[in-house]
């Protein structure tokens, strides 16, 4: 595993243009909701105290007196369009967050936040054997080359439907955490080699197989139709590099696919953006975990190609 005392330490440069914006919305947003509630106020207050003393007006005087009761309403419309513009905010922060880590790691790299894998694409993986009451989603789509080799990134979310009894249904997790598709042509074989400790969800048609590595094939098992392309990939430091990221989330999937000259990493974690924040501190730390995970695919690269 590659020394991480070069991660990026200090995050401060990437988000304080960000920090401006953020400070001036929100400042305009809660004065448009003031705004708006006290001038309603003073209007209904003005406009009752002026027409009551029309005889013939009386009846509006009534009106806009009976609109002062409806303040409170008017202050509760007031906070859900605010609730409403800050979420949509938040989401135009985050992607504007996410586009200024990834290019800061990445420069030229795409971030689509509301994008990811399509399910024919994590399919096409062979990670999982993926069922029919399976539920796939995915989001965070980050695509950029390093080294001269195109990658693509997306956080993964997986569940599956089951039934406690005829009117209750509950969705247990399969797994939660992100994949990473590297196109090399330097990588080659004849079929596809996983490494994978986890024993529950992985494709039962294929053969189990041994690296001769007795430390690793306690952690890990092998799974490749032919036991000859295994060795084509296997050396100790990649064995060890794969060892050691369960370290990061605790179920590891490493598959060559010789065939196509891809190769599919995913591990479980916490995403990618875990919210936008409007406390400078907590955005700070959500960056500084974000620039980290993109450092890690550098990583994840020069040690398994």
């Amino acid at each position: 595993m590659q020394d991480n005392t070069y991660l990026v330490t200090n995050s401060t440069a990437l988000s304080e243009p960000i920090k401006k914006k953020r400070k001036i919305w929100k400042s305009i947003l809660t004065a448009t909701a003031v705004g708006t509630l006290l001038n309603f106020s003073h209007i209904s207050f003005y406009l009752t105290v002026f027409l009551a003393n029309i005889p013939f007006l009386s009846v509006l005087a009534e009106i806009f007196q009976a609109m002062l009761h409806l303040c409170p309403i008017a202050l509760f419309i007031s906070a859900i369009t605010l609730v409403k513009l800050q979420k949509s905010h938040q989401n135009i922060i985050a992607s504007v967050d996410g586009h200024n880590i990834v290019t800061s790691v990445f420069p030229g790299a795409g971030y689509i936040p509301e994008r990811g894998f399509s399910m024919s694409e994590f399919k096409n993986a062979h990670l999982i054997s993926f069922k029919n009451n399976y539920r796939f989603r995915s989001s965070n789509l980050i695509s950029g080359y390093y080294n001269n080799m195109l990658f693509k990134y997306s956080d993964i979310l997986i569940d599956r439907r089951s039934s406690t009894g005829r009117r209750h249904k509950m969705h247990v997790l399969v797994f939660s955490g992100y994949l990473i598709k590297i196109h090399s042509e330097s990588l080659y074989g004849t079929d596809r080699v996983l490494f994978t400790n986890d024993t529950f969800h992985t494709e039962k048609y294929r053969t189990k197989n041994q690296t001769g590595y007795p430390e690793f094939d306690k952690n890990f098992t092998v799974y490749a139709n032919d036991p000859s392309s295994i060795y084509s990939v296997v050396t100790p430091q990649r064995l060890q590099y794969i060892d050691e990221l369960r370290n990061l989330g605790g179920i590891v999937y490493v598959c060559y696919d010789g065939l196509n000259r891809d190769l599919y990493i995913a591990i479980s974690g916490p995403s990618f953006i875990e919210g936008p924040s409007c406390n400078d501190d907590a955005m700070q730390q959500v960056t500084l975990k974000a620039v980290n995970r993109l450092k890690s695919i550098q990583y994840h690269i020069d040690a398994l190609i």
